[in-house]
């Protein structure tokens, strides 16, 4: 048996992907470490037996909010590099499974100490982020560099990102996991959740039966093309409800933009387990990522899964690596991230000029039951 310890930026009991790659480490046999931050923020209910074994740490630098951004983010990274290495040193780890840049040098620092093996496990491209400016991409991108032949394996979540690591890092043990969602056993698909039958959302909303039900599943966060969704459904001639599921720093701004809108509807975040049940209440499902980085650009988000797991066409933004997804798997269909495309193909939807997923490929070897396994590939390569 090893010993893995996760270490990250984030809430871990709040981080699917993470909590996933940690339940792929237990199954195997090892003991499992977490370590990662506490954010208030976050408003999903949380599972008791997701805080096993996982240390989430107070950090004081999170209180200086009206300090430069640049400031603010290395006194961040600075006590969380640290808080970690103190912590995941003591641990004497086997492997450090690393979850994006932030907490990169600290995982370096329990690396050279107890020579364990660090996996990085990019969940985006770290230096091409949504948000970043120039100055921070290149801090990130150098910071990458300066660590990378400390760094014996990489994980990615999309095609394009692995090909962009290649061509910018020297080449590395490298594996793609999408952020898929489990694939529920057949009886699980039939007994779902009973607060989420089919009529759920119409019940809930007093959605007329005629109507098609859109939804949005995550964070509420520029990037996301919730502007654009609130102006399609906001037109006076679509018949169509959108309903936006999650939290996040834009959900203020987006209600009040809603206001006058009766077919937009807000609803709470549900546990991870019960996306895919509440997500089966609805007749479509909206990934319109804006590419505004090219982490953006070459993403294949989780939302893009969720639905297709839960059986829903997908109505995607025509970006690389998720246009080639829908298109080969006849998953949905894609289009341009502005208003009046989403406006144009809602009517066509409402017409029924436009029939979507109808011929739909096998998407099994996109559940994490089949992702997991180049985890699991990485952890046995490097122990061995």
């Amino acid at each position: 048996m090893a010993k893995i310890i996760h270490l990250t930026n984030t809430f871990i009991p709040e981080d699917s992907r993470i909590l996933k790659a940690i339940d792929t480490g237990r199954e195997q046999g090892h003991k499992v470490i977490g370590l990662g931050l506490f954010l208030p923020e976050k408003q999903h209910e949380l599972d008791q037996d997701t805080l096993q074994d996982v240390q989430s740490f107070k950090l004081r630098s999170l209180n200086l909010t009206k300090a430069p951004w640049l400031f603010a983010k290395l006194c961040l990274v600075i006590e969380m590099m640290f808080m970690f290495a103190f912590s995941g040193i003591r641990h004497r780890p086997d492997i450090i499974h690393c979850h994006d840049a932030p907490a990169l040098f600290a995982a370096v620092i329990i690396k050279i100490f107890t020579s364990a093996k660090l996996v990085y496990d990019a969940h985006e491209l770290s230096s091409q982020r949504n948000g970043l400016s120039k100055a921070a991409q290149k801090l990130i991108f150098l910071a990458e560099k300066l660590v990378w032949p400390m760094i014996d394996a990489l994980i990615i979540v999309s095609p394009s990102i692995q090909r962009w690591y290649t061509e910018h890092h020297k080449p590395k043990l490298n594996m793609v996991v999408l952020n898929a969602p489990y694939k529920l056993p057949a009886a699980s698909q039939k007994s779902d959740n009973h607060h989420f039958g089919k009529d759920y959302f119409r019940d809930h909303y007093n959605i007329a039966k005629n109507n098609k039900v859109f939804i949005y599943l995550g964070f509420l966060c520029d990037g996301r093309g919730l502007e654009i969704m609130i102006d399609a459904f906001s037109r006076p001639d679509i018949r169509s409800d959108l309903v936006i599921i999650g939290y996040g720093p834009l959900e203020a701004k987006l209600r009040e933009l809603a206001k006058n809108a009766p077919s937009i509807h807000f609803h709470d975040a549900v546990k991870h387990q019960d996306v895919i049940s509440l997500a089966r209440a609805a007749d479509f499902g909206i990934c319109m990522i804006e590419p505004i980085s090219l982490s953006d650009e070459y993403c294949l988000p989780n939302k893009l899964f969720e639905y297709a797991f839960s059986d829903l066409p997908v109505i995607a933004s025509n970006l690389p690596d998720i246009a080639q997804l829908v298109s080969h798997y006849g998953l949905g269909i894609c289009v341009d991230t502005n208003a009046d495309s989403l406006h144009e193909l809602l009517l066509s939807i409402q017409q029924g000029s436009i029939k979507i997923a109808e011929k739909r490929g096998d998407i099994d070897e996109f559940s994490y039951q089949e992702q997991s396994k180049q985890i699991i590939k990485i952890y046995d390569a490097l122990l061995a």
